[in-house]
Order: C-alpha cells, then structure tokens, then sequence
C-alpha cells in the first residue's frame, strides 16, 4: 500500500510538471565503461536511467535536476565480476542548438553498492558526462553520451571508469501534455480593389 502511494505520488508530479516544474523527461541507455589504472579489471558493460526536471530560460538554455541509477558490471580473470549498482542525483544544462540537435553536460553523486563473491558494501560516487542529442520529435530524442565517474573504494584506491553509450530520452510532459506549436503571421499584403456588378 505504501509503495502505491509512492508511485502514485510520483505520477501526480509527472502528469503536473507543467505546473510544478516546466519539463519532465526519462532517459535510459546501455553503458560501455572502461576501468583506469586497474589492471585486474576489465571492461565491462552496464546500464544507466534517469528522471529529469528541466527549468527552460528562454528558447535555447535548459538548467535542471535530475535523479538517476544503474549499475556497470566488470569482468575479471578466473573470479566472479565485480559488479556495481548506484543510485545519486545531480544537476544538469542543455543548450538547443537547433530545431534537432541538442548539448548537454551532467554531473550527479550519490552511493553505490558493490558485490564481489559474496561480499559487499556501500559506498561514494561521483561523476559528470556530455551528451549530444537528435530531437526525433517533441517527445522523442535519441542521444549518444560520454563520462567519467570517480568510485571510493579504499583511501589509495578509488575505482574510475569512463562510461560511454548511446540510448533514447522521452519528454514527459510532452508524452501527458502536448503542447500546440502552431503560429501565424503575415507573410505578405495584397491591395483589393472593390468590383461592382450591375
């Protein structure tokens, strides 16, 4: 019962955005990510999702917030993966360089949990990306994105990868509420000169 009010709590926003906030948006892809400076791991594959509240500041320049998790999974050699699930919020810009084309850099932090043969913990994250998105329609963009993300591990060790991956964002408020892009103006003047007929 909590969990529905929890959801439903969650709905009323998105279906109110317009009121609330001026956009919403949800924005998944699947992850490549590459560990630095550690031998022992591998490259591994992941996934990555987020809820985004978009504050427009006239036609081209987007600022907002966000709320986002996924995991990453790093092989290694002989053992179990070193797998990663993390969940964060942070803050982004977008800037509309034209009617299809969009730039966009993140940064969020939050926690992570690690599990490795059977042991785990929890612990810091943070990290930022650049994204670069193609506006299919109002509500639907796809978009390819790059980062890099900094994991405390140990005083001497943090775990760093940089992420790549390309995935598709939806525009909520657009999806719940669309909005009319229809304008007029005049575009050029006649003279019209009056005709009798007996």
């Amino acid at each position: 019962m909590k969990t529905f009010r929890v959801f439903s709590l969650l709905a009323l926003l998105i279906a109110n955005s317009s009121l609330l906030f001026s956009q919403a948006g949800f924005r998944v892809m699947p992850s490549f990510n590459v560990p630095l400076e550690k031998d022992y791991f591998r490259a591994g594959f992941g996934a990555a999702a987020s809820l985004d509240w978009a504050f427009p500041l006239g036609r081209r320049w987007s600022p907002g917030i966000l709320a986002t998790g996924g995991f990453t999974s790093f092989p290694l050699e002989h053992v179990a993966s070193f797998t990663i699930f993390n969940a964060g919020a942070g803050i982004f810009s977008q800037w509309r360089l034209s009617d299809k084309f969009s730039i966009r850099t993140s940064g969020d932090a939050g926690i992570y949990q690690y599990s490795w043969e059977g042991e785990g913990n929890t612990k810091l994250y943070a990290g930022g990306s650049l994204s670069f998105l193609y506006h299919v329609t109002p509500f639907l963009s796809f978009f390819i994105d790059g980062g890099y993300y900094w994991h405390s591990f140990s005083q001497r060790q943090p775990i760093n990868n940089i992420r790549s991956g390309a995935g598709v964002h939806l525009n909520l408020s657009e999806l719940l509420k669309p909005q009319a892009r229809l304008r007029g103006g005049k575009t050029a003047q006649y003279n019209v000169f009056p005709v009798y007929f007996a």
